[in-house]
């Protein structure tokens, strides 16, 4: 293990980890979480917090074996050491930059803008990972009460396969059961999937990318104003179909630039960026109708996330032009999901589902 800590850090005696001293630490304390069950005590930390001294620095340096079915993590987990020392924080406005450079990296494509720590909404979270000073790699994950939706997550190619991303995962995870989330849902690529399988993920559907020719847009002028009527009848349909109270996520999409909102007693969507999503309906009329109206005003929106259990929605987006571009595993932890994925014709994002 490299001797050299960060000021004031101490290398606990039983793991190959990096304990920070609270003043360091910039996180909330949390209550208890129940994720780690460890015969190691943490001894001499007590005054730390205890989502650092149980949910996010125990958690580095260790890969779990073999967990109870139907749990993340939770029962008996036969415990390794890594040779790499992680250390895994919360991010920093200086952070930023590096988060939206690993996106594009390891995805091959910018992703949506991550927001500094200071204008994150509430329920948001996003860690860091160092080796020796050296940002590694990061996780997110944003809770809807007892949902959690975890990603994006990315790791350094040149560092990859050395625990670092079962490090954020386990953060990400005891960071809000220990809030009360018991269900934890994601899109994984491939490759991906396999972490989140030694966790107890399993899957539960697919998620499919349709894309089309992109076309001309619509100038800022004309953009559509958010009118909060529309909008708490669209977050109340979002709760009855999802399960979840999303209405923090809902509204950052409706408020984005060129964002438009087309609601219907029985359905919304939401137009932001060149994304159709979140488009929820209870009926196929009722989607056709939506994405119509979504297409009509934003027409240079060109990319939809279909549920591949709905296979109205594909019928409707392949009819407007759209083919399929690439593929993911739609992967549920813990608890079962609240989610109708038939009513779901396009999620807001991989990331927020």
């Amino acid at each position: 293990m490299d001797s050299t800590l960060p000021p004031g850090g101490t290398a606990n005696q039983h793991y190959d980890v990096l304990i920070l001293p609270k003043a360091d630490f910039e996180g909330p304390q949390r209550r208890r979480s129940s994720w780690w069950k460890s015969t190691q005590p943490l001894a001499g930390h007590e005054n730390l917090p205890l989502s650092v001294r149980e949910g996010v620095q125990r958690s580095n340096g260790f890969a779990p074996e073999t967990h109870d079915k139907g749990s993340l993590g939770c029962g008996r987990a036969k415990l390794r050491m890594r040779s790499t020392t992680a250390l895994v924080r919360e991010l920093r406005q200086s952070d930023v930059s590096f988060v939206d450079g690993l996106v594009a990296l390891a995805f091959g494509r910018p992703g949506r803008p991550q927001l500094g720590p200071n204008a994150m909404p509430p329920g948001e979270i996003c860690y860091v990972a160092e080796i020796d000073g050296t940002r590694v790699g990061f996780g997110a994950a944003r809770g809807y009460g007892e949902v959690a939706y975890i990603g994006p997550m990315a790791v350094d190619p040149s560092v990859r396969r050395q625990g670092i991303a079962t490090s954020l995962l386990r953060a990400l995870i005891a960071f809000f059961q220990g809030s009360g989330c018991g269900t934890f849902l994601l899109d994984a690529t491939e490759s991906g999937a396999p972490l989140y399988e030694r966790f107890g993920f399993a899957d539960v559907d697919r998620t499919d990318v349709y894309e089309r020719d992109a076309k001309a847009g619509i100038s800022a002028e004309s953009a559509v104003g958010l009118n909060e009527r529309d909008f708490l009848q669209a977050a109340a349909i979002d709760r009855r179909i999802t399960g979840c109270d999303r209405r923090v996520t809902l509204r950052r999409f409706a408020q984005d630039s060129n964002a438009s909102l087309a609601v219907h007693k029985h359905g919304f969507a939401i137009t932001h960026g060149r994304v159709v999503g979140p488009w929820l309906a209870d009926s196929g009329s009722v989607a056709r109708i939506l994405f119509h109206a979504a297409l009509q005003v934003r027409p240079e929106a060109n990319i939809v996330f279909v549920p591949r259990s709905n296979q109205e929605a594909i019928s409707l987006v392949t009819d407007a032009g759209f083919v399929l571009k690439r593929s993911l595993r739609h992967l549920c932890g813990g608890g079962p999901s609240p989610m109708r994925r038939m009513s779901i014709f396009g999620q807001g994002s991989l990331a927020h589902g």
